[in-house]
Parts: C-alpha cells; sequence; structure tokens
C-alpha cells in the first residue's frame, strides 16, 4: 500500500511541474544530454547542476537523466572498456 501511495505522489508531482515549457523542456534536454557523457556517476548532479545554471527544470533535468540512463549506458561502458 506504501508503494502505490508513493507512485501515485510522484506521478501527480510530475504532472504539476512548475515553470513555462520552456523551462521544462530545456530541463528535459539538459538530462538527456548529460546522459550521454561518460561521467557515469556523477549525471544526476550534472544534470541538476546545469539545469540550476541555465535556470531549465530541476525535476525535469533529473528525469531526462534517469529515463535515458538505461539505454545509453551499455553503450558507454563498451565504448570505455575498448
Amino acid at each position: 500500500m506504501e508503494w502505490k501511495r508513493l507512485v501515485r505522489y510522484w506521478i501527480l508531482r510530475i504532472r504539476r511541474m512548475r515553470g513555462d515549457p520552456h523551462n521544462v523542456s530545456l530541463g528535459v534536454a539538459i538530462g538527456v544530454f548529460v546522459s550521454v557523457t561518460p561521467s557515469i556517476p556523477f549525471h544526476a548532479f550534472m544534470a541538476v547542476s546545469l539545469a540550476y545554471l541555465f535556470r531549465g527544470n530541476k525535476l525535469a533535468a533529473s528525469l531526462g537523466v534517469w529515463v535515458s540512463n538505461p539505454l545509453t549506458i551499455p553503450f558507454s561502458i563498451m565504448v570505455a572498456i575498448k
């Protein structure tokens, strides 16, 4: 029961993201950009820092990282090994 409530809370929080569409899309773009860099352990920190610097939405930046990380990390690791 507690997990269901937590998931509903985060979905509601994402839907009620503050800011105009430009700030939210800038945050997502920053998050996706940072997720393809080879600095794997610092992705979330870098994305939120850049979103703060460029006045993008910080929650959207972290979501951009967490959504695209599972897709890009295997390729980053393969390139780093070779």
